[in-house]
């Protein structure tokens, strides 16, 4: 056969005849892509294959082809191994689904006991008996307060008051005592002016005469106001008394709807987790059930073929055919150009290393 220049895909052969001379033609035969090694080097002696047949055929058009058959090795191992890690992937993510509805049932309880605990301690600790609410109302600043004006009301000589202003009746107070608050403050100031003066003066006697006549009016005052400000004192425990037993039901009612409330969450997901969990475990099985169903590949072939056109030849296919444990097979069709790079460099060991596109 006389030398010639080869295409990429497109290969000049001599005029031969026979199946087995088509072959040999196109086994002696050098491609431009790369012209280091005849096709029969190059594609006979790849690492990846465990066999490689050389035949002739007829496609569906009435061309006659030439196809290379290449069994890759290690192929229905390397996808067992897949199914069997897709299985797996499938029971973690599962499990995992699972363990997370388990945490949150968990936080769920938790919270649980703890406002069941708050709640109990703050029963313990809320004593509506009548003395206990008898010692709360007394220690309160509003009747601390009343308390402190009528001892001071009640005192024989008339001195300054004060009514605190952080106590709920301070206005309340003020205003029933304000004609005392003023003698009160007239009184103070005589009396400061008084011992400003000479004690024998005309003016001393004149401040006297006043202060004792303020004195009297502040006595008359404080008289007056004694059983108004008892009367008021009388109110404001009775009221205090149902302000104290009102907040500790209304805390316990609110304490006991927390716990209620927390109870309900961790029975919700309680039941959540449960109806979840099957549900995860039927979806698994289901998708472990489609995976399996699936006949196991026994062998894949990959394909290279050439149609013969009078005295050259050309890359016309190149396929991946899967065949399953029924001897069934199907293929699909590969980059031409991307093969023979992966034929011409020799890299690839078994199906763990076939590349599928480049």
């Amino acid at each position: 056969m006389r030398p010639h220049k080869a295409l990429p895909l497109l290969i000049a052969i001599a005029a031969l005849t026979g199946c087995d001379q088509d072959i040999e033609s196109i086994k002696s035969s050098r491609l431009e892509f790369n012209d280091t090694y005849t096709i029969d080097q190059a594609f006979s002696n790849r690492e990846i294959c465990e066999h490689v047949t050389w035949t002739t055929k007829k496609d569906s058009r009435d061309r006659k082809l030439v196809q290379y058959r290449c069994e890759i090795k290690g192929a229905s191992e390397y996808i067992r191994a897949q199914k069997e890690q897709t299985r797996l992937q499938i029971a973690n993510e599962t499990e995992a689904n699972k363990e997370f509805l388990a945490r949150k049932e968990s936080e769920a309880r938790e919270a649980y006991l703890k406002e069941q605990e708050s709640n109990h301690r703050l029963k313990e600790s809320t004593d509506t008996t009548p003395e206990s609410i008898e010692k709360q109302v007394q220690n309160s600043p509003e009747v601390k307060n009343i308390k402190n004006l009528l001892s001071s009301l009640n005192q024989k000589e008339a001195q300054g008051f004060s009514i605190s202003s952080d106590a709920k009746n301070y206005l309340s107070l003020s205003s029933k005592t304000e004609k005392l608050s003023d003698i009160s403050q007239k009184l103070g100031f005589q009396k400061a002016r008084a011992a400003s003066r000479p004690s024998f003066s005309k003016s001393a006697e004149k401040d006297n005469e006043y202060i004792e006549n303020l004195s009297k009016q502040y006595k008359e005052e404080a008289k007056r106001l004694i059983p108004i400000i008892n009367s008021e004192l009388e109110l404001t425990i009775k009221s205090k008394t149902e302000e104290i037993i009102k907040d500790a039901k209304l805390a316990l009612q609110e304490s006991e709807y927390r716990e209620e409330k927390a109870l309900e969450r961790y029975e919700q997901a309680r039941i959540e987790t449960q109806e979840k969990s099957k549900l995860a475990d039927l979806k698994a099985l289901k998708r472990i059930a489609e995976v399996d169903q699936n006949p196991a590949i026994e062998k894949v072939t990959e394909i290279f073929e050439w149609v013969i056109k009078g005295d050259e030849i050309e890359i016309v296919n190149r396929k991946i055919e899967h065949t399953d444990s029924n001897s069934k097979a199907s293929a699909r069709s590969l980059d031409i150009m991307a093969g023979l790079r992966q034929v011409y460099e020799n890299d690839a060991r078994n199906y763990a290393d076939f590349s599928f596109f480049r």
